[in-house]
């Protein structure tokens, strides 16, 4: 029942054959700020931007149809952590999240990613393994970032 999933605090979704249009409805523009996670992994997600949460926390979007990362501190000014793994990724730009820790990226079609993009100071786990990704400044990422990062996961495809 949709009034109730409107009184939980984690929204579990997956695989329920959702997409950005299931969001369209007038119930999703109030106030939906007691969220602090959503699990909506294995659905039709084609964009990250399908609804707003002040207080989302985590967000699993993993093994969707999301083509492009563009994150800004407004849309989940408290999100933490960001699960795109396994979706169709090729674009990563524009970058600037100031609470986010841990962001997976595994499993996409990311072949360069734009580190003067990026500012994530609070970033603790990037993960980028099964990407095409042929080169990584991890430096520039870092003092774009401004931050510590304490792990970063990826393998770089090897020149045919």
């Amino acid at each position: 029942d949709i009034n109730v999933m409107m009184k939980t605090s984690v929204w579990k979704l997956e695989n329920s054959n959702l997409d950005n249009e299931s969001f369209e409805i007038p119930l999703f523009n109030q106030d939906i700020n007691h969220i602090v996670e959503i699990k909506a992994n294995e659905n039709n997600f084609t964009k990250l931007h399908f609804m707003s949460s002040q207080t989302l926390r985590r967000l699993d979007l993993s093994r969707n149809a999301i083509r492009k990362l563009q994150l800004e501190e407004r849309d989940f000014p408290s999100l933490e952590m960001l699960d795109l793994s396994n979706n169709q990724v090729d674009l990563v730009s524009n970058v600037h999240h100031y609470t986010l820790k841990n962001l997976l990226m595994g499993g996409n079609r990311i072949v360069k990613l734009h580190e003067d993009n990026w500012r994530l100071p609070s970033l603790e786990h990037l993960q980028l393994s099964d990407n095409s990704v042929k080169s990584l400044n991890v430096g520039k990422m870092k003092a774009q970032s401004y931050g510590n990062w304490m792990h970063v996961s990826f393998h770089l495809s090897r020149a045919k």
